[in-house]
């Protein structure tokens, strides 16, 4: 298996957390693949803060591409020179108002035919509530605590359908066996 050789590329459009090119490759069997589309966004980390009782903190916000309320977990991107661990510790004081100790799990790849988007998976126990949520008109999110039962029943009954929640989740309790 051979990758694909990058020929061209040239930026479609261009804002603070979206990049969009347009690229020519070539294949390894010497054809040639033009106008390939891809999205470059700024890596992710995911935060599954689990309380004492070993819950785990959710978040129902609207999400303007599905159109839709979306269950997940506190989110947000990596600032330059940030590790996961401190993006999320930020994120979630931020998002939540609570901090903790945070343990990194790993990452994945969202969409990898079109975007070199990585979700970076951080665990945060020993939490405590030091502050309200800070105020973002963008997102006003329906913040809960829920079991591992509840939570698979939400995966099973598809209303948990984002990915990254899954993801993340699966490497949580991946871990526990």
């Amino acid at each position: 298996m051979k990758k694909w050789i990058l020929k061209n590329t040239k930026q479609i459009f261009n804002s603070k957390y979206i990049v969009l090119k347009e690229n020519s490759y070539q294949l390894p069997d010497g054809s040639e693949c033009n106008d390939y589309y891809l999205i470059d966004r700024p890596d992710y980390v995911l935060i599954i803060a689990e309380d004492a009782k070993g819950r785990i903190l959710v978040e129902k916000n609207y999400r303007p591409g599905p159109d839709d309320f979306v269950i997940e977990l506190p989110a947000g991107w990596i600032d330059n020179k940030e590790s996961p661990e401190q993006a999320a510790l930020r994120e979630l004081k931020e998002e939540t108002g609570w901090v903790g100790h945070a343990t990194y799990l790993g990452s994945f790849y969202l969409a990898p035919s079109f975007s070199a988007i990585k979700g970076h998976v951080v665990h945060i126990k020993d939490l405590q509530k030091i502050s309200d949520p800070e105020i973002n008109a963008q997102e006003t999110p329906n913040s809960s605590f829920m079991d591992k039962e509840k939570l698979l029943e939400h995966i099973n009954d598809q209303s948990i359908k984002e990915i990254g929640i899954i993801a993340a989740l699966n490497m949580l309790w991946s871990k526990d066996k």
